[in-house]
């Protein structure tokens, strides 16, 4: 699997994620849809600089 292939499945996981956390704080069902979150690459990663092996750091910001 590629490394874009694999951040596109994080970030499904982690929308996922938000909605089932909105949900168990008592959101509505909408609410928890609209919550949201987003994976950021960045360092050597962002900048294309990376090679067979790496691992990237990806940090994850989601707001409820």
């Amino acid at each position: 699997m590629n490394r874009v292939k694999v951040l596109a499945e994080l970030q499904q996981l982690a929308l996922e994620f938000v909605q089932k956390v909105s949900l168990n704080k008592n959101m509505t069902e909408n609410m928890a849809k609209e919550a949201g979150g987003k994976i950021f690459t960045f360092g050597s990663y962002r900048l294309g600089v990376y090679g067979p092996g790496y691992s990237p750091f990806i940090p994850f910001v989601f707001l409820l």
